[in-house]
């Protein structure tokens, strides 16, 4: 009998093994890849935006130097202009200056004019020293945290862009949640699961469907089959071959029926040769019965002559 790791089912289930976890390693490289590109997405929304808003500080500042208005009041104007700007209905622009001092706030006034460098996440991540650590080193960057949405106390994951305006020490930011990418990714995941049971489970039922047609055809396993040839083909036809009693198509069965052929043809052909080298050896007595009886004859005609 073959080993079991050498069998037509244990090849198959390696295989369907190997299929499965092929899938495994695509869907989540497919995961892991959509995630990465919607927050990619995300980060070049918010950093278009703001490079846009940056713009308007620009306007202002370069109509001071031009003398068509005081710094103070295109300052001013330029706080209140993107004071009212807003994208996808709730997310706004906020301007601090390198001192940790909140500019303007559209949803909390209430911060403009006050020291921000004690605002921590629920994580303890000082916000504002983050986001002006980034301005300073490299002039913009992106800087992530928790902080809550409007109406809840827990943290929501969110991403920031912040930029500097150098003229006048500002820093302008914006944020958008990223919750939803993560909510997307668990949705996208579950799908992916579900087909990867179906497609898996539909390998494995067309495997096991396409092992059990080839054991019945062939009677039993590929190895056995093999293993049994060799046998006969060195001579042993003694061994039974094991198989249903009421098998009479398969391979094996075939296999079964050649094998007491062979097995008769054998038995009636040394049978047959035992009968020739009988009656040969009946013919060498009676060879020697007539040459004896010649050879009397011959003595008693040299007696008589």
């Amino acid at each position: 009998m073959a080993k079991q790791g050498t069998t037509l089912r244990g090849k198959l289930l390696a295989m369907t093994a190997i299929t499965v976890i092929a899938l495994t390693v695509l869907f989540s490289a497919l995961l892991i890849n959509g995630k990465s590109q919607m927050l990619e997405d995300r980060e070049a929304k918010v950093r278009n935006l703001v490079e846009a808003t940056h713009g308007i500080l620009t306007f202002y500042e370069k109509s001071a130097r031009d003398g068509q208005m005081s710094a103070e009041d295109a300052k001013k104007f330029a706080a209140s202009a993107i004071r009212t700007m807003r994208y996808d209905k709730v997310e706004y622009f906020w301007i601090n200056d390198l001192q940790d001092t909140m500019i303007m706030h559209p949803i909390k006034p209430e911060l403009e004019g006050k020291k921000l460098d004690q605002i921590k996440d629920k994580n303890g991540k000082l916000l504002f020293v983050e986001f002006n650590n980034a301005v300073k080193t490299k002039g913009s960057g992106f800087v992530d945290y928790l902080w809550p949405k409007p109406g809840t106390e827990e943290g929501v994951p969110k991403i920031s862009f912040v930029m500097g305006f150098e003229p006048w020490g500002w820093v302008i930011g914006s944020g958008i949640y990223i919750d939803d990418v993560d909510a997307k990714f668990r949705s996208d995941a579950v799908k992916l699961l579900l087909w990867g049971l179906c497609i898996g489970g539909f390998i494995a039922i067309s495997l096991l469907l396409l092992s059990n047609n080839i054991i019945r055809t062939l009677g039993g396993d590929p190895a056995v089959a093999s293993a049994i040839t060799k046998r006969i083909a060195s001579g042993d036809l003694a061994t039974p071959v094991d198989c249903p009693p009421d098998d009479k198509d398969s391979l094996l069965a075939n296999i079964r029926t050649m094998q007491e052929t062979l097995r008769a043809m054998i038995a009636s052909i040394v049978h047959n040769a035992e009968q020739v080298a009988k009656a040969a050896d009946r013919l060498l007595g009676a060879s020697e019965e007539v040459a004896e009886r010649a050879s009397q004859q011959s003595d008693a005609a040299s007696s008589m002559a």
